[in-house]
C-alpha cells in the first residue's frame, strides 16, 4: 500500500483556458484544472492552449503542475484563420522573453558600473577613503587607526599566558610585552 507522501503520476494534456478563477482555470463547461505550487492561475492567459503536465488526484480533481509548452499551431480540424490567430500570441510571448532577457542584460552592467565605480571613490587620491565617504582619510585619521591597532596588539601581548611564563620578574615582562607587540605590529602593516 503506498504511503501519503507518494507523488501521484503526472499526465500530459493539452488545455483550452475558457476563464480564470482563484484557484485554477476552466478548460470546458463543467472542469477545473487547480493549480500546484509555485504556478498560480496569474500564469495563464483566457483564450490560450496550453501543453500542462497535469496529476490527478483520487477525488479526481486535476492539478497543473507545471506549464511545458503554448500552442503555437491550431489542430487540424480548425481554420486556418484561427492558426494565424494564435501566432500573435507567440510572437509576442517571444518578444517579452527577449525584452526581459535584454533589461536583465542593462541591469546587469548597470550593476556592475555601479560597483567599479564605487571601488573607485574608495581608492582616490593618496590615501584611501572611508566607505560611504568621498572625502580620502586624513593624517589624523591614519594615525588614530594605527594608534587602535597597536593598542589592540599590545592588549592581546599582556593577556598571553605564554609571555608571563618567560618573564622572571615584572621588568623582563614588560620588555617582552614591548618586543612581542613591536613584533605584531609590523607583521600587521605589512
Amino acid at each position: 500500500m503506498p504511503s501519503a507522501t507518494t507523488k501521484r503520476p503526472s499526465v500530459v494534456e493539452n488545455i483550452k483556458v475558457l476563464q480564470i478563477g482563484d484557484f485554477g482555470v476552466r478548460v470546458d463547461e463543467k472542469n477545473w484544472f487547480n493549480t500546484n505550487a509555485p504556478l498560480t492561475p496569474a500564469h495563464f492567459q483566457v483564450g490560450v492552449g496550453y501543453k500542462v503536465s497535469v496529476s490527478v488526484a483520487k477525488s479526481g480533481k486535476k492539478y497543473i503542475n507545471e506549464i511545458l509548452g503554448v500552442e503555437d499551431a491550431a489542430p487540424a480540424t480548425e481554420a486556418p484563420a484561427t492558426s494565424t490567430a494564435t501566432a500573435p500570441v507567440t510572437d509576442s510571448v517571444k518578444a517579452a522573453e527577449e525584452a526581459l532577457a535584454k533589461a536583465k542584460a542593462e541591469a546587469a552592467a548597470k550593476a556592475a558600473a555601479a560597483q567599479v565605480a564605487e571601488t573607485a571613490k574608495t581608492t582616490t587620491g593618496k590615501h584611501p577613503s572611508r566607505a560611504g565617504y568621498d572625502k580620502p582619510l586624513t593624517e589624523y585619521d591614519l594615525a588614530k587607526d594605527k594608534q587602535i591597532a597597536r593598542s589592540g596588539i599590545i592588549q592581546a601581548a599582556l593577556q598571553s599566558p605564554g609571555i608571563v611564563q618567560w618573564s622572571t620578574n615584572l621588568d623582563e615582562y614588560m620588555l617582552n610585552v614591548k618586543k612581542v607587540a613591536d613584533f605584531a605590529l609590523k607583521y600587521a602593516q605589512e
